[in-house]
């Protein structure tokens, strides 16, 4: 999500959107079992993609607690990141090309975006 966030905020900036952060309750917060590779893959994944982007990364905060409990599966998001533009759900830190294409087929439709 971390890494995600940086691109979404890039892409909203660039075409005047809202970024609205909903935060997603945590595998380990719905009684998920998430095993040590698992964790450990995610860690360097991410790792590997923010040296590739140059973004900044080191400690790792999980939002765990009654703050995350108030948190939402009302949108349905089981996976983060989730990024949604009306109709258009899209999950994972690399789909901001995919975002930013279907920008601009709107733009490009005449149906435009709301902002």
């Amino acid at each position: 999500s971390y890494l995600a966030l940086h691109s979404m905020f890039e892409i909203a900036d660039a075409y005047g959107i809202d970024v609205r952060i909903r935060p997603v309750l945590p595998m380990v917060m719905r009684g998920m079992a998430v095993p040590g590779p698992k964790l450990l893959y995610i860690v360097k994944d991410a790792n590997r993609e923010a040296r590739r982007r140059g973004i900044p990364f080191g400690k790792i905060a999980d939002p765990v607690g009654r703050g995350a409990e108030r948190s939402m599966m009302r949108d349905g998001s089981w996976g983060v990141p989730t990024v949604r533009l009306g109709d258009l759900v899209l999950w994972g830190q690399d789909r901001d090309w995919m975002l930013a294409r279907h920008i601009e087929e709107l733009c490009d439709t005449g149906d435009g975006i709301l902002v």
